[in-house]
């Protein structure tokens, strides 16, 4: 009987060991979700007003949660409440950097949170007073951060007397989380006659000049009107490895920062509104002196932003007789 028992023991942790198995590469497993992460990073949630209709004099309390939902940590949060219509006595509370506690602003209309931490949250308090003779009241706030981004593209070089390796192609890799967004287009490369027709290899060849086209949009979708976004001179850097750039333009030409041996770096030197002329295209050729059969480049686009919109409430204020 006990050999018997062991037997069972044996069975049914072999058949926990299959199962554990089978859950785990199919990503069923409770213990092992995906994450998923929102492109808009910044979402003002749990966001409640006291009261729409105050009567004069009454306070009002709007109260919202700064809430970061990418997948790293937002810089230099910042809610202003810049337009305050038909109200008084304006008392802002804010939680900041790593505080609990809510702490007064100082100018009753700026809550400088600093830092948020990935699927943190900070609170925003604002409590007012109504008190217009007229029948609207209005309170307007901005709210921005600094994000960074980068996409990346790798590219076969070639020989240019040699065919290119079965399975080999240009891999347009994932974009990183945030509203501002890079597209890759495929590399534009030498044209060569198949069968009587012209055909664009995607690809580079040795000694030869190719073209990489991209551009940036803004994907994110906040509680608000969203603010134009704009690249300021030095945020927007193109990098290469083991190609040389020759040179990218928008409606200016990019400035070369930096050439090596294993590359080479250009950055924009103008301002760039997105999306009004964020359309860029790089031509470059490989930097290698000699390869066998074939070797891989890669190109970085690396850029750095400050994202803000806009949301506005309005309130009807009663006088008593109403």
């Amino acid at each position: 009987m006990k050999g018997v028992s062991a037997s069972i023991v044996v069975v049914a942790l072999v058949v926990v060991l299959v199962a554990v198995f089978v859950f785990y590469n199919s990503g069923s497993l409770p213990f092992s979700p995906t994450k998923t992460y929102d492109n808009t990073v910044i979402h003002l949630t749990q966001k409640l007003i006291s009261d729409s209709t105050p009567l004069q004099n009454e306070k009002v309390n709007i109260m919202f949660y700064v809430t970061n939902q990418g997948d790293k940590t937002v810089n230099d949060v910042k809610v202003n409440f810049f337009d305050i219509v038909g109200f008084s006595n304006n008392v802002l509370l804010c939680q900041t950097g790593d505080s609990t506690q809510m702490v007064q602003s100082t100018d009753g209309r700026t809550c400088d949170i600093m830092n948020i931490l990935p699927g943190d949250a900070r609170q925003v308090s604002l409590t007012i007073t109504a008190s217009s003779p007229t029948s609207q009241g209005i309170v307007q706030y901005s709210v921005g951060y600094d994000y960074s981004g980068t996409r990346t593209i790798e590219i076969p070089i070639i020989d240019q007397g040699a065919s290119l390796p079965s399975g080999i192609h240009y891999i347009i890799n994932p974009s990183t989380v945030g509203p501002i967004q890079v597209s890759i287009q495929p590399p534009v490369g030498s044209q060569q006659v198949v069968n009587g027709n012209a055909v664009t290899e995607n690809f580079a060849r040795l000694n030869v000049p190719f073209t990489l086209q991209f551009s940036v949009s803004d994907v994110g979708n906040p509680e608000g009107t969203k603010m134009q976004t704009v690249l300021q001179p030095s945020t927007l850097t193109v990098s290469a490895t083991k190609f040389s750039i020759d040179q990218c333009v928008s409606d200016y030409q990019f400035s070369k920062t930096q050439t090596s041996a294993s590359g080479s770096t250009v950055t924009n030197t103008h301002a760039l509104a997105i999306p009004d002329d964020t359309s860029v295209t790089c031509v470059m050729e490989d930097d290698s002196s000699a390869i066998n059969v074939f070797d891989m480049g890669t190109v970085q686009i690396s850029f750095n932003y400050h994202y803000s919109f806009e949301n506005t409430d309005s309130f009807t204020i009663r006088t008593v007789s109403q």
